[in-house]
């Protein structure tokens, strides 16, 4: 499922950093039922305004989840900076990390 635009674009924030503009998205990621169940995405503004809502299997990654957000937010995939609600960066190095340990690593937190 698409995630969903909020139109609050202009509340994200922008750096210059390594090369371009970032995007700055706080993310959370929360478990419905089960091990197998889709996972909820909040990803907000970091002055905490909702941006996008979707929900993506927990085999899914993090790539897939910035190319969800990229196609919905109308921006690059690689200007998406996420960072974990607990404010851990999910950087380019953990693209291919799955959703579900993601989602145990927050929680854990």
């Amino acid at each position: 499922e698409a995630c969903k635009n909020n139109d609050i674009l202009e509340m994200l924030i922008r750096s210059e950093s390594r090369g371009g503009p970032q995007v700055v998205l706080t993310i959370q990621i929360s478990a419905q039922d089960g091990p197998e169940s889709p996972l909820t995405v909040l990803a907000t503004s970091m002055g905490g305004n909702e941006l996008a809502s979707c929900q993506l299997s927990p085999e899914q990654s993090l790539a897939d989840l910035k190319d969800a957000l990229a196609v919905d937010l109308g921006t690059p995939a690689f200007t998406l900076q996420l960072v974990a609600i607990p404010g851990q960066l999910l950087d380019e190095s953990r693209n291919e990390q799955l959703l579900s340990e993601v989602c145990s690593e927050m929680s854990a937190s």
